[in-house]
């Protein structure tokens, strides 16, 4: 049995940790713009202002800021049915890259914190809460997507559990979901408006030469409803992807960013050139050597690339569906180096837009 002099001060401590606690409570949020860029949307809109809505951050600290990027479906019309439900704002009339429209909403947002969110995305309820204690000053945060749930042997053995792999230390963080103090952001320069894709890796390579730190947290990774189920739609997303990735190298050849993406496009594009040629040699000479070779070539590369990564990831039964996946990711940007117009056009080479620039 305690005594009065020692029950006293367990009560004095337990009264003392209870008036921490409520001082802890009472403070302010900090507030938060969720910035979601949307183009045609209708279909996920829903889905993602749906979980914002379930979001456990005090509503009067954060705001919701839709930039539509010309939508010609019910974008607009779906968004709107939750004004009441969140501190909803909607932008029209913008249009241009998905970079142009993200600084956009951050020029217009009033937050201390910018939370970048796709309008194919859905966070979970602590999503806010987590990302504003996680994201301090100097620092860009967030998360690699994950993949929705019953997701076919495509996004599996491509995606995987790569939001919880990616932990700590990352070259980049995903702009679709993406925490940055409004004070970096400026620093930084913004999202460069003159690139279509690929803006998340230029935003944080820029931001990291200025010294500021790039870390993932798997607690804040969203549900990406956009992740490519079939092949065609797997191509069709690095086809776009890729083409601005090289863009991105050429401007600054020194820096050699994306140096791994452009050497295995390179390397896909040699091997299909020279199985061409193999096949015109193979016809006029009767010659098989040279197609042999470069067909063994496309296809060796991946294997190993997808040995590697099985084995990394422990995950052994994946080697051949994920070797296809390579291949065809190997295609898709090997194609893009004949996109000449892209890669080296005029505003590729100009210099950056900066927000708040003029």
């Amino acid at each position: 049995m305690l005594s009065n002099d020692a029950e006293g001060e367990s009560v004095s401590a337990v009264n003392a940790c209870k008036s921490v606690e409520r001082e802890h409570q009472q403070e302010p949020a900090v507030p938060v713009s969720i910035i979601i860029p949307a183009k045609n949307a209708g279909k996920v809109i829903a889905e993602c202002l749906d979980a914002l809505s379930r979001t456990d951050y005090p509503p009067d600290a954060r705001e919701v800021i839709l930039v539509d990027n010309g939508s010609t479906d019910e974008t607009v019309a779906v968004a709107s049915r939750y004004a009441d439900r969140l501190n909803l704002r909607i932008i029209t009339g913008q249009k241009g890259y998905i970079s142009a429209v993200r600084n956009r909403g951050a020029l217009m947002a009033s937050g201390q914190i910018l939370a970048f969110l796709d309008a194919d995305c859905a966070p979970p309820p602590d999503w806010l809460q987590r990302g504003a204690s996680l994201c301090t000053p100097g620092r860009i945060t967030g998360a690699y997507y994950a993949i929705p749930a019953r997701s076919s042997w495509v996004a599996r053995s491509w995606y995987g559990d790569e939001h919880r792999e990616k932990d700590g230390p990352v070259p980049f963080i995903p702009s679709g979901d993406l925490f940055v103090d409004r004070e970096t952001f400026l620093k930084v320069g913004g999202f460069d408006e003159t690139i279509e894709t690929n803006e998340d890796c230029d935003f944080s390579e820029r931001a990291r030469a200025a010294g500021f730190e790039i870390m993932a947290y798997p607690e804040l990774a969203v549900t990406h409803y956009g992740t490519p189920q079939a092949l065609s739609g797997f191509y069709k997303k690095q086809r776009w992807h890729g083409k601005h990735v090289i863009a991105v190298t050429v401007r600054d050849l020194s820096a050699f960013r994306n140096s791994r993406a452009v050497a295995f496009a390179l390397y896909t594009f040699l091997c299909m050139a020279a199985i061409v040629m193999g096949a015109g040699m193979a016809l006029l000479t009767g010659g098989f050597g040279v197609l042999l070779a470069s067909s063994a070539g496309l296809i060796l590369a991946p294997l190993a690339l997808a040995a590697r990564q099985c084995w990394r990831r422990k995950r052994p039964g994946d080697v051949f569906p994920l070797a296809v996946l390579f291949l065809v990711y190997g295609l898709a940007r090997a194609r893009c180096l004949l996109d000449i117009k892209t890669i080296f056009g005029r505003d590729r080479l100009g210099p950056l837009l900066r927000v708040g620039s003029d």
